[in-house]
């Protein structure tokens, strides 16, 4: 705006306050008036003024808008000619200073809209909308730590781990005592050295292991003694790790840790009794394998929720049947789990975990031909997981695969004989 009118805008508030003072003094008859036409010609002013405060606001406005889209024009018409030049980074630039540009005086905020949309998609679940409304977000506001947390869980519900971590890691750099930061790092990270594990590249998968656990150390430092909820979180994720990178010798001591401390905690126990399962059967060690069994069975018995017995039921079974000389009641107990866990199951045809402890204890049982079945029911279900990375288990399919193979040996040698 000019000096000009800066003035006169100026001389007319100023003028308006005088005259709505003095109106009101008048009208209260705090200040007499002689005649009451005077009164009355300060109302007409009054009214004149109001007129004119709202042309200046309205004035005001428009010019503010006016140098908003004169600025945005600019910007635009600049950047069109550097795509036509091919200069694409100088464009590229050009149009993310359009959205960053500041909107002031509009009525409200661009990127509060995207924000707003995430939150909503994030509310009903929808994570691929969810991702897509506060990446535009974030393009206009870098700051919001928040919204970060909010896209890298959605990005994880879309097994869009590697993109996860980036925007975890921009919330890092603004808040690296934010547990909630830390804990989707550490999350990204297990999955990604988990896959990397799978590809024979060990020494890059050890290095984002090491990473999750620094950060998971720094869960457990900003939490313990003052969240207990999130103390518990982050000293089972530390447990997860070592089990993932196969430390079991540490992974079991973790778990017991927890067990102890928190004797109402079932997710470590369950997770203490798998983790002796998959160490006993690797080392052929019956002490573990025993344990195991022990840790099913108390836990399948005092399960309450269906998935919980699922789960347990289908360990127990396969405990059971990697013992040499199981004893009668445990293999009954293990066979009707291991049914009702399959026919209880809402995903029985795509989890193929409890079908092959099924075959397993139906081998051990000395029913070979629904061993059989079961095995090559649970390969075919593996294989169906196969177009989607994060939940097919390939180490498990060749487990399973190697399985029926050495059982096929057996009928063939069998046949010979």
């Amino acid at each position: 705006m000019s000096l000009l009118f800066q003035t006169v805008a100026w001389v007319i508030v100023l003028a308006f306050i005088a005259t709505t003072v003095v109106t009101l003094l008048g009208v209260t008859k705090v200040v007499p008036f002689a005649d009451k036409k005077y009164l009355d010609k300060l109302f007409v002013a009054v009214v004149l003024e109001v007129v004119a405060v709202g042309f200046l606001i309205f004035r005001t406005g428009f010019d503010d808008v006016s140098v908003y889209f004169r600025s945005v024009e600019s910007l635009y018409k600049t950047a069109s000619e550097r795509k036509a030049d091919k200069k694409y980074e100088e464009a590229l630039a050009a149009y993310k200073e359009i959205l960053s540009i500041s909107n002031k005086s509009l009525p409200f905020k661009i990127e509060d809209v995207f924000l707003a949309r995430g939150d909503i998609a994030f509310e009903r679940k929808l994570w691929p909308q969810a991702v897509e409304a506060y990446s535009f977000y974030l393009e206009l506001n870098k700051a919001n730590v928040a919204a970060m947390i909010k896209m890298g869980q959605a990005l994880r519900k879309t097994h869009d781990y590697e993109r996860a971590r980036q925007i975890y890691e921009m919330g890092y750099a603004l808040e690296p005592q934010n547990y909630e930061v830390l804990n989707g790092l550490q999350n990204c990270l297990r999955r990604l050295g988990a896959f990397l594990d799978e590809g024979d590249k060990r020494e890059a998968a050890n290095a984002y292991y090491e990473q999750a656990r620094q950060h998971i150390l720094s869960m457990i430092s900003l939490s313990k003694g003052v969240d207990e909820g999130r103390y518990k979180l982050a000293s089972l994720a530390l447990g997860k790790l070592s089990w993932q990178r196969q430390q079991y010798r540490e992974g079991i001591a973790k778990y017991e840790e927890i067990a102890k401390e928190f004797p109402d905690f079932v997710t470590p126990r369950e997770e203490l009794a798998a983790i002796k399962l998959e160490y006993g059967s690797r080392t052929d060690d019956a002490g573990l394998l025993r344990e195991s069994v022990a840790l099913y069975k108390a836990l399948y018995l005092s399960s309450e929720a269906e998935a919980d017995k699922v789960f347990n039921g289908a360990g127990l079974a396969e405990a059971v049947s990697r013992l040499k000389t199981p004893a009668a009641d445990d293999l009954k107990l293990a066979d009707k789990a291991v049914s009702l866990s399959i026919v209880n199951s809402k995903s029985a045809k795509d989890d193929p975990y409890p079908l092959y402890a099924s075959a397993r204890l139906l081998k051990k049982l000395g029913k070979n031909k629904a061993a059989y079945e079961y095995i090559s029911e649970a390969i075919r279900a593996e294989t169906r997981r196969s177009a989607n990375p994060y939940t097919f288990d390939y180490v498990r399919l060749r487990e399973y695969e190697k399985l029926r193979d050495a059982w096929d040996r057996e009928l063939g040698a069998s046949k010979t004989s």
